[in-house]
């Protein structure tokens, strides 16, 4: 097929519209790749420096599957 589809949400990482898409052969790229590219650049644009970009990845992964987790918790505490 040779068609990309690029999913803008970032939560959850892994969208039905991505796992559809890959399912049928297309090339997929997650909203928090966008969300990483677009971090880095503001921060090489107010500092001047390179962007830790894997430190950025690192974080943002392990924040948004901290916060997943406390949804989860929430929604098991509720009758």
């Amino acid at each position: 097929m040779g068609a990309t589809v690029f999913d803008l949400v970032y939560n959850p990482p892994e969208t039905r519209l991505l796992q559809l898409a890959r399912a049928r052969g297309c090339r997929t790229i997650s909203g928090i790749e966008m969300f990483i590219a677009q971090a880095a650049r503001q921060f090489e644009y107010w500092t001047g420096r390179k962007a830790p970009v894997g430190l950025m990845q690192r974080v943002a992964r392990k924040e948004l599957a901290r916060l997943r987790q406390r949804s989860e918790e929430a929604g098991a505490e509720q009758p």
